[in-house]
């Protein structure tokens, strides 16, 4: 089994994507009848409901069987801000990716540290790293996981690697949302394993003391702040995703953005 977002991408062409907190079976089926690439279930935020998000997964396999096929995009509900608290709540990495999502994004990403363990919390037991540890990732999930996709165990102990790792399908992003993150994006960006980010425009802001900023027009330093993300991103080969309207889509895309929301807004 292929990403099918993978794909897209390796051609050049972008990716669209709807966030959604509505995970029920009408949902699932309305949004892939929209045409999205990926539905974001909005895990960061949400109560988690772990039955809920598998068979919603499910449901958005099985409308998307024919035709192209929409993949699931989660969030972790944790921050990463140290190892300590990502691998604290590697179980929930788990547990999500268990349900079936084929993409996950690590929030408040400021710690390269938290980043390498947020890895290792999506791969498998048996990948071992340069630095000789393993992924956190038990036996089991791959039973679990392949059940959800509707694959054979054996396809998903591939597929159910990072995407950068041989033969991997699971899309693993970071979310540089806090000015403490901005100085040293290079070096986030540049841990092995991850693939594309994005800036959190409503975090940024309240980092810098906005209490609501998640819609543009937003102020000159934020701007800038977004810019230097993705140049970062851009640099080191990471796609970025941002979201935009009709009115500057071709500006971003000249821009090198390759993973779109399209703008609510009227």
């Amino acid at each position: 089994m292929n990403n099918p977002v993978l794909e897209t991408l390796s051609t050049g062409m972008p990716v669209f994507y709807e966030s959604t907190f509505d995970l029920s079976e009408s949902n699932a089926r309305h949004l892939v009848r929209q045409g999205y690439d990926i539905i974001r279930a909005n895990t960061e935020h949400k109560p988690l409901n772990f039955a809920e998000l598998e068979k919603f997964c499910k449901c958005v396999r099985r409308y998307s069987s024919e035709g192209r096929r929409t993949i699931v995009m989660v969030e972790t509900p944790f921050r990463g801000i140290s190892s300590e608290i990502v691998e604290a709540n590697s179980w929930v990495v788990d547990h999500l990716l268990n349900c079936g999502a084929e993409s996950i994004i690590l929030c408040q990403a400021i710690s390269k540290a938290a980043i390498t363990s947020f890895v290792k919390s999506c791969t498998l037991g048996f990948h071992q790293f340069e630095d000789l540890t393993h992924g956190y990732r038990g036996f089991g999930s791959q039973i679990v996981s392949s059940d959800a996709l509707e694959i054979s165990v054996e396809e998903y102990l591939t597929y159910g690697n990072p995407c950068s790792f041989d033969g991997g399908g699971i899309w693993l992003g970071i979310k540089l949302e806090n000015r403490y993150c901005v100085e040293n994006a290079d070096e986030l960006h540049s841990v092995p394993g991850i693939s594309f980010s994005e800036w959190g425009p409503g975090d940024m802001g309240q980092s810098l003391g906005i209490a609501d900023a998640h819609d543009p027009p937003y102020p000159s330093a934020m701007l800038e702040i977004q810019h230097k993300i993705m140049d970062s991103a851009l640099a080191q080969h990471k796609t970025f995703l941002n979201q935009c309207d009709e009115t500057d889509y071709i500006k971003w895309v000249d821009r090198g953005v390759r993973i779109f929301k399209p703008s609510t807004k009227e």
